[in-house]
């Protein structure tokens, strides 16, 4: 249970342990699939690098979402994505709605894979997840934040003080709680669904795959299932650029979060510029702030508390680290948590 209300900021960089890819890794990712072979315009999947991606992209093509004689967007992917940070800046930049289209679907295919990949992956959705590899990641030490204090007839309450702005493509979060609940408590599945359908949780960058209110009632999540060609195009109207999210439902809610916490525990996040305005309110009441700065220069991090500053004006705590995310949260759970003596 925490002890104030409490919003969790989450970059790319928590999910690393995760076997997840950070914005660079994502990047890299795309770009090898996009080395797509082409005979008299067509797709050749035999001769290229990503079969599976090449058969999606085509079938994106006879839906017209992109050219059929599309070989200058693999070109365009080859030759400049890789000047680029992320993917996502890539096609803010771009402004293209065919390259928009393309790495949209690139994401979803990816992450996806990912997913298939990461240790949360139950292909059966039945074994424990409590593994010792699982215990020593910061979703363990935030699992066990926010029980403190429940028992089977209040677990109901697990995320009534806590927020979570998560600035990822993947489901880590949903399904490792999803999960836990299910199996801490032998809880049946509607009553799994219910709890989690109360988090507050926000994608500004959609999410590869489904909400929980979106999956048949009798399946706990999707997580890591196959997708064929047809979901994976569809799944990608999801994905938002930053400019689809300026001015949208997300940055309102995002804001909202903001609005009503009193303490900010900022976890792999990269504090790019553009993330940072979404954020931005009128007016908050966030004191404390908790955060990662891993890899981080003492004068990126005297330059990331001066943006801080700015977006939280009444913080009077504000301690960046250099530390994993797994470390912040054991090293600060005391001061997190709430303690009823």
């Amino acid at each position: 249970m925490l002890k104030n209300k409490t919003c969790f900021i989450i970059g790319a960089g928590a999910s690393l342990s995760l076997k997840f890819p950070s914005g660079k890794e994502l990047l890299n990712d795309i770009w090898t699939s996009s080395h797509i072979t082409f005979e008299l315009n067509n797709v050749v999947e035999s001769k290229t690098r990503d079969p599976k991606f090449a058969y999606i992209i085509k079938e994106a093509a006879i839906r017209n979402l992109i050219p059929s004689d599309s070989a200058n967007i693999y070109r365009e992917f080859k030759t400049s994505l890789k000047g680029m940070p992320s993917i996502d800046d890539f096609i803010e930049t771009r402004k293209d709605q065919h390259i928009t289209t393309y790495g949209k679907i690139s994401i979803i295919h990816h992450i996806r894979e990912r997913e298939r990949k990461s240790d949360l992956y139950l292909e059966n959705h039945t074994h424990p997840i409590f593994t010792e590899k699982m215990r020593e990641t910061w979703l363990y030490s935030l699992w066990l934040l926010l029980i403190r204090g429940h028992d089977k007839t209040t677990i109901e309450k697990i995320f009534e003080d806590s927020y979570f702005i998560v600035f990822n493509y993947d489901r880590c979060i949903e399904e490792y709680f999803s999960q836990a609940l299910m199996s801490t408590y032998s809880l049946d599945l509607n009553t799994v669904k219910r709890i989690m359908s109360t988090m507050n949780i926000v994608h500004p960058y959609g999410v590869a795959g489904k909400d929980h209110n979106e999956i048949p009632h009798y399946v706990r999540s999707d997580f890591g299932q196959s997708l064929s060609a047809d979901e994976t195009i569809d799944l990608s109207n999801k994905i938002l650029t930053y400019s689809e999210s300026i001015n949208s439902d997300t940055e309102h809610e995002i804001q909202s979060f903001i609005e009503n916490s009193e303490v900010a525990v900022i976890l792999g996040f990269g504090f790019h510029d553009q993330n940072l305005r979404l954020m931005r309110t009128a007016s908050n009441n966030v004191k404390e702030i908790y955060g990662t700065a891993y890899g981080e220069s003492d004068f990126s991090i005297s330059q990331i508390k001066s943006a801080l500053s700015v977006l939280f004006p009444k913080s009077k705590t504000a301690i960046l680290s250099k530390i994993t995310c797994e470390e912040m949260m054991s090293s600060h759970f005391r001061g997190l948590a709430l303690y009823d003596l």
